[in-house]
């Protein structure tokens, strides 16, 4: 299933790029390097889409995973960073799906499966690895497991995922040494610092381990303020690393293409927290209140997603990255937006099929006609 997501992506990508190719492969770009780095453009793109597919699947029905591959090659914030040739936009599509494998993980991690924890902070860490700005991307998960905290004792998870992230970023470090040494503070490429924060993170899952089998009344405030206050320190010392996203080039082409991925994650976001949650049949669904505990939280998680929708949404025109997270957000919710229209219409098939079809116009064909 995933392979055919990679091959769908990676696909529309090579066409959505099809007219430049001539010009590409003539002289003086020809040759075998710049072939390769050709043929990375699609292969990131493709690994992007079924990243994005792994992700959704636990919220999703298979049989739509598919449109999270089509957003993730066709939609314009994605789509002009995996350009042929492009070595730094190929990069950095790579970094953003093994940020959405990293969410994805995290997703699964959410049933206190501490081995998708250790994956969600490998992927996270080798991401900061390709491409340090997406260094607060790869943070996000942790007021996800923090909220979790709340309600299990995930304490293992939370160190299992910190442990990930510190071990890739210690081996990064130790591969790529900074050509002034290893003393050199920097936040644009790979140093200490980094090493330092996930070190704060594993220290601070860590407490919270050892406080779950020891605390009974006040357990869930205090880990969670743990987590938030350790890792706000390191940020109190080293602001600019939120700035990071923004230290890229800014978008190219019609901004209204790039803000209306955004708005629309946004829009789904803000309805999903407003409506009454309710478990359903036939899409496995890690919102249940079975899983949760009380529906509130699972309000909360769809209002800290509509804030990430409206950061992405608010610095899309200064920055590509955050023009790239939007439309990664729209591509991602786009198979659970389809999964949900089939189930709450699903006694009314006609009904169905044309709120499917206009969900995949909204999201995938006006981005497109607003970009051309």
């Amino acid at each position: 299933m995933f392979g055919f997501l990679f091959l769908l992506a990676a696909g529309l990508n090579s066409l959505a790029w099809l007219p430049s190719w001539p010009a590409l492969l003539t002289p003086p770009h020809a040759g075998l390097i710049f072939a390769a780095r050709l043929a990375l453009g699609p292969v990131s793109a493709g690994c992007l889409g079924a990243a994005l597919g792994w992700a959704a699947e636990p919220f999703a029905a298979r049989r739509f995973l598919w449109s999270a591959a089509a957003g993730a090659a066709l939609l314009p914030g994605l789509s002009r960073l995996a350009v042929p040739g492009l070595l730094s936009g190929d990069v950095l599509t790579l970094a953003l799906a093994l940020i959405a494998l990293s969410a994805g993980a995290m997703i699964r991690a959410w049933r206190d499966e501490s081995g998708f924890g250790f994956i969600s902070g490998l992927a996270g860490g080798l991401a900061v690895w390709l491409a340090p700005q997406t260094l607060p991307l790869a943070l996000l998960i942790y007021p996800v497991l923090g909220l979790r905290w709340l309600e299990s004792r995930n304490g293992l998870v939370l160190m299992a995922t910190a442990a990930g992230l510190f071990d890739v970023l210690c081996l990064a470090l130790l591969i790529s040494t900074p050509p002034s040494g290893y003393a050199t503070l920097a936040l644009t490429r790979l140093s200490w610092v980094h090493v330092l924060l996930a070190l704060l993170l594993l220290a601070t899952s860590g407490i919270l381990t050892w406080l779950q089998n020891r605390l009974r009344r006040g357990r869930g405030p205090l880990g969670l303020a743990l987590l938030v206050l350790l890792p706000a320190g390191w940020f109190a010392v080293f602001p600019q690393a939120l700035l990071l996203p923004l230290a890229g080039p800014r978008p190219s082409g019609n901004l209204a293409a790039l803000l209306f991925p955004a708005a629309c994650a946004l829009a789904y976001a803000l309805w999903r927290a407003w409506r009454r949650p309710r478990p359903w049949a036939d899409t496995p669904s890690l919102l249940a209140p079975s899983l949760l505990g009380p529906p509130k939280h699972g309000r909360a998680l769809w209002l800290y997603l509509a804030v990430c929708a409206m950061l992405a949404l608010v610095l899309t025109p200064r920055a590509a990255l955050c023009a790239a997270v939007g439309a990664l957000g729209a591509a991602g919710l786009l198979p659970v937006a389809l999964s949900a229209a089939s189930q709450v219409w699903g006694q009314r098939p006609s009904l169905a099929i044309m709120v499917r079809l206009g969900l995949l116009a909204l999201v995938l064909a006006v981005p497109a006609w607003l970009a051309a």
